[in-house]
């Protein structure tokens, strides 16, 4: 089993609390979620900050479920493509 990284090593270390915290500060009930367009719900414990899929910037607040539905989907993904191994090749005049 693999050792899971720290929440600051994964990207959601001091400066992404921050952003969401300042994010949270204008945030009224009922704020349509940026993921799938509904309402956002009054208890801010069930949503997340979502950022772009690259990890360079923030999206704005979707549903918890919503965030990470997509978070395991690009996972899985990268999981199940990942990059080529380099081949290697050997000479016959080695």
């Amino acid at each position: 089993m693999s050792v899971r990284a720290s929440t600051a090593a994964r990207g959601y270390g001091s400066p992404h609390q921050q952003a969401r915290q300042r994010y949270l500060a204008r945030y009224r009930p009922g704020d349509p979620c940026t993921r799938c367009g509904q309402p956002l719900p009054r208890d801010t414990s069930l949503i997340d900050l979502g950022h772009n899929d690259t990890r360079t910037g923030w999206t704005g607040l979707e549903h918890q479920a919503c965030n990470r539905r997509a978070g395991a989907i690009n996972g899985n993904r990268a999981r199940s493509n990942p990059p080529p191994k380099p081949v290697r090749r050997t000479s016959v005049w080695d």
